[in-house]
């Protein structure tokens, strides 16, 4: 009768404990069934043990981190510095697009300025919900939704005429200009 060693009854002990069926310890392992499932009682090893006690820990560190005060204000900090670096890129990009912006079309200045709204809205959104979860700060009546969508060939029609209109009602529009002299 073929012994096991050591090593093979310590790997069927933390395959088990991490979750893995016994068919496939049995060949990691080169032991029949029995063998497998002998070792496992004699070690008292439950399936997915090692996975339950890491998750119970990592929940246990996670409340312990988010009550912490020091490490809320560290939080906040950081991510304060964060809103306010990304809002001076955004800033600095804004200016640095406009200053290069010589369109060659009026499609490709509503582009340009689209994308900077688009870039100072997300930035304005993330600046809010950031100063609403701070301590001491009210909360707002109304948080934005974030939707992300799969769009149909219908909707992308849909969008492409909507676009279509604006730039129209855009290229309709009165210039500035003529509005200051017609007063």
């Amino acid at each position: 009768m073929k012994r096991t060693t050591p090593d093979q009854t310590m790997r069927v002990v933390t395959l088990r404990a991490a979750g893995w069926p016994l068919s496939v310890i049995c060949a990691d392992v080169d032991l029949s069934l029995s063998t497998v499932q002998r070792i496992l009682k004699r070690n008292k090893t439950k399936r997915g043990e090692l996975q339950e006690k890491m998750i119970k820990a990592a929940k246990e560190e996670l409340s312990n981190s988010c009550t912490n005060d020091e490490s809320l204000k560290d939080y906040f900090k950081e991510m304060l510095i964060e809103s306010v670096i990304q809002a001076r890129f955004a800033r600095q990009k804004a200016l640095q697009a406009l200053e290069a912006m010589n369109p060659k079309s009026i499609e490709e200045a509503a582009l340009t300025m689209r994308a900077i709204a688009a870039h100072a809205t997300a930035s304005k959104a993330y600046s809010d919900n950031l100063r609403q979860m701070l301590p001491g700060t009210e909360p707002a009546e109304e948080l934005p939704e974030f939707v992300i969508k799969l769009m149909t060939q219908s909707d992308m029609e849909e969008l492409r005429l909507e676009q279509e209109r604006e730039k129209t009602e855009f290229l309709e529009a009165p210039a500035i200009s003529d509005i200051v002299e017609n007063g």
